[in-house]
């Protein structure tokens, strides 16, 4: 049975110092990427963790045992961001290794975070805490903290929260303010953080980028923000208009929403627009078709909402009842969906054309899985080979996009 020697690294060190994209498979190319790690930084501890475990493997090899060393990667963000990438490392490695067993090796921190996620798919036979010989005592106390605040994603922790809560504090003095509307804040700042909501505003901003170029990007975030600030105006004076007209609870939030939709809208066709203009300017074709099945969506979607807003307030005629309602949100979700899977069936015919042999297949954070083989064009898959030699298949739904050397990116 085979036995795995998995070399933690949860901050993802080798990816941010050394440029090496996880998880790290074999013997050597561990051994390249600690050195690349030791080189870039000799204080990282997670270089001495990857030739640990690459000792760990040789004395088993020299036991006979049918063993492998890879080094998962985290993220560092740490956290769920951390422990989800080096899950989805996990099971991309089992796919390859149907493996019984493992042994961790880290540096005894914040790796051990991971034991809950390698646990949940794999045996654990033991684990390797290593510690520098002339910190071992220091790495629980003094030592940990100045290195730590090093670390930005640490600094936020240790520095950030308790600043945050002093200034709070002061101004709530100072002001005079009442503590309730600090404990907003607080509180909202707590709820955004707590569940990764920042994160999410941050993948969001990344799917709207028109071009690698900050200036560029810079000037269409503040656009899409004014916009934004205008819909929200927009939407609190139709909110006090419906006050005005008599109407309350769902009729007046649905008036506002409905308010709210028009400049909504205009922004997401505006988006895709531009989307769609650099898509086309780097004959990208794949992702133009998938613009257009987006922006069918949002049409649609603004349709229904639309209807659904008029027939909640009914202000003026043609008055909307609730069957004409149900009626038409079912003939413009059934025409979108047809729509949509028709350009999903010429998104497939442009993939299937364009998988070339031996092309590489990435994964969307840039880690490669393998080389392209063959496709089957009546299952929609494509036919990989990952690095050591074993056979996989990918849905060609999976694809984000095929660079122009021919590169295929997949989702995560």
């Amino acid at each position: 049975m085979k036995k795995l020697i998995l070399a933690i690294d949860i901050d993802d060190d080798l990816g941010k110092k050394a440029g090496v994209v996880g998880p790290v498979i074999g013997r050597e190319e561990n051994l390249n990427a600690a050195t690349r790690l030791a080189i870039e930084d000799p204080e990282d501890p997670d270089a001495n963790v990857i030739f640990k475990a690459i000792s760990i493997y040789d004395s088993s090899k020299k036991d006979s045992e049918d063993v492998e060393i890879i080094t998962l990667t985290g993220d560092q963000r740490l956290g769920m961001a951390a422990s989800s990438k080096i899950s989805k490392q996990v099971d991309r490695v089992l796919s390859d290794f149907p493996a019984t067993s493992c042994f961790l090796v880290s540096d005894g921190a914040s790796d051990e975070s991971v034991i809950p996620v390698v646990q949940s798919r794999l045996k654990i036979d033991g684990v390797y805490n290593l510690y520098i010989k002339q910190a071992k005592e220091l790495e629980k106390t003094y030592f940990v903290i100045i290195e730590k605040l090093k670390d930005p994603t640490y600094a936020k922790i240790l520095l950030g929260g308790p600043g945050l809560l002093l200034l709070l504090a002061s101004l709530v003095y100072i002001y005079s303010i009442p503590w309730q509307y600090m404990g907003f804040l607080l509180g909202s700042y707590l709820l955004v953080k707590g569940f990764g909501m920042d994160s999410m505003a941050e993948r969001a901003m990344r799917s709207i980028e028109i071009r690698k170029n900050k200036s560029v990007n810079a000037i269409f975030y503040l656009f899409i923000i004014t916009l934004l600030g205008i819909s929200l105006i927009t939407g609190y004076n139709a909110y006090l208009e419906a006050g005005k007209r008599g109407m309350v609870g769902i009729e007046s939030m649905a008036f506002s929403i409905g308010a709210m939709a028009n400049i909504v809208f205009v922004l997401c066709m505006i988006i895709l627009l531009a989307k769609f203009t650099d898509y086309y300017s780097r004959n990208s074709r794949i992702n133009q078709i998938g613009t257009a099945a987006n922006a069918v969506i949002v049409i649609a979607s603004y349709f229904i909402i639309r209807i659904g807003a008029q027939w909640i307030t009914n202000l003026e005629p043609d008055y909307i009842s609730f069957g004409s309602f149900i009626e038409l949100s079912m003939l413009v979700t059934i025409a979108a969906y047809i729509v949509v899977r028709y350009l999903d069936g010429v998104k497939a015919d442009i993939i299937i054309n364009s998988v070339e042999s031996g092309a590489n297949v990435i994964m969307e954070d840039g880690s490669l899985i393998g080389s392209t083989v063959g496709v089957e064009p009546k299952d929609q898959i494509i036919i990989v080979k990952t690095q050591l030699n074993r056979i996989t298949k990918i849905p060609i739904e999976k694809v984000l996009s095929i660079a122009q050397n021919k590169d295929i990116i997949i989702e995560e």
